[in-house]
Formats: C-alpha cells, sequence, structure tokens
C-alpha cells in the first residue's frame, strides 16, 4: 500500500467515524483545537481527503473525540523488511554504530524466512 493510499483510507475512516457520530466537520476542528491542535474546518477537510496525512498524536486525540479506530494491515513484503531492519537495528546496537560495516552480523529469530 503507498503512502497516498493510506491516507485516503485513513481520512476515509476519519470521515465515517466523524459522520456517524454526528460531528460537523467545524464541530471535529474546534473540539480538536480545544485539545492543543491547530485545526481548522479545513483541515478536518484535508485529513478526510487524504490530502494531509494524520498524525498519530491527532489519531489518538481523535479517538477519544470519534472513536475513531484505525487499523493499518501492511502487506508480507512489509512485514518481511521491517523483521530485517529489526534484526539490523538489533545487531548495530549490540556492537556499536562504528563496528557495523566490519562486521555484517545479522541476527536470526528460529523459523524466520527473511534473508538477510
Amino acid at each position: 500500500m503507498s503512502i497516498a493510499q493510506a491516507d485516503l483510507e485513513i481520512g476515509a475512516a476519519v470521515r465515517k467515524a466523524r459522520e456517524l457520530t454526528g460531528l460537523r466537520q467545524k464541530d471535529l476542528a474546534t473540539n480538536m483545537r480545544g485539545r492543543g491542535f491547530s485545526w481548522h474546518q479545513a483541515t478536518v477537510g484535508m485529513v478526510e481527503n487524504g490530502e494531509r496525512p494524520l498524525r498519530v498524536s491527532e489519531a489518538y486525540a481523535l479517538a477519544e473525540v470519534i472513536m475513531l479506530e484505525l487499523f493499518v494491515t501492511p502487506d508480507p513484503q512489509t512485514f518481511r523488511e521491517a523483521a530485517a531492519f529489526r534484526r539490523m537495528r538489533d545487531a548495530m546496537q549490540e556492537v556499536g554504530d562504528d563496528d557495523w560495516d566490519q562486521t555484517r552480523h545479522w541476527r536470526r529469530s528460529p523459523g524466520e524466512d527473511v534473508a538477510p
């Protein structure tokens, strides 16, 4: 899933949740400003149309305001890449950043199918 597609899907979820609670875009913006966010009706519209990404802190606030539930399900390739990244990060922490280029150390979990 591309970032643009994710923003569109998240925006659609925000719109649906807002409409289910009976709030207008203006009302949601006012509520978000009350929680410390610089939101206006245009901000709500841009988020709902996928034109502006939703920040994690905003998603938490929206979860309280409109009971928004966001589920992001990455494709299997993303899981493999994330697993490889975690192994690389863990290895770098073990040996230190300076030694990383020399060691090429990889960690594997039993049964993991990701090649380094």
